[in-house]
């Protein structure tokens, strides 16, 4: 989460224009959750009521934050067929959904922690930390 702040915080000094999908906007807001969740119920044992709608609004805050630096990437029916066609080369859908958004969006880098998309990037692939380090430079 720390390189994620980084990036953003280098982002706007260097100009650089930051995408990212709805899917991955999802799996954000979903991660959050579970995440905090977890670290509360390690300690507790279990959420109130009251404290999941504030880890949802904690979540929904946190997406938005990021939508104010980032541009989604529309996806449509031609990158839904472009990332079917990837099914040969990688298997994973969701993943292809992802590569047909950098295609669609013309990035230069892709930043992922998975490493099988990684593999399969048709761009320059790093981590967060190396996004990270690469936008400090």
């Amino acid at each position: 989460m720390r390189d994620i702040v980084q990036i953003l915080n280098a982002q706007s000094r260097k100009h650089a224009v930051i995408y990212t999908s709805a899917m991955s906007l999802k799996d954000a807001y979903y991660l959050i959750q579970l995440r905090t969740k977890r670290a509360i119920a390690a300690e507790r044992g279990s959420c109130s009521a009251g404290e999941l709608d504030a880890i949802r609004s904690m979540a929904e805050a946190c997406v938005r934050t990021f939508l104010t630096f980032a541009q989604v990437v529309p996806t449509g029916q031609t990158d839904c067929l472009h990332a079917l066609s990837l099914a040969p080369v990688h298997s994973d859908f969701e993943d292809d959904l992802i590569i047909a958004a950098v295609a669609r969006a013309g990035a230069d880098y892709l930043v992922s922690s998975d490493e099988r998309l990684r593999r399969h990037a048709p761009v320059v692939c790093l981590t967060p930390a190396e996004a990270a380090a690469l936008l400090r430079d």
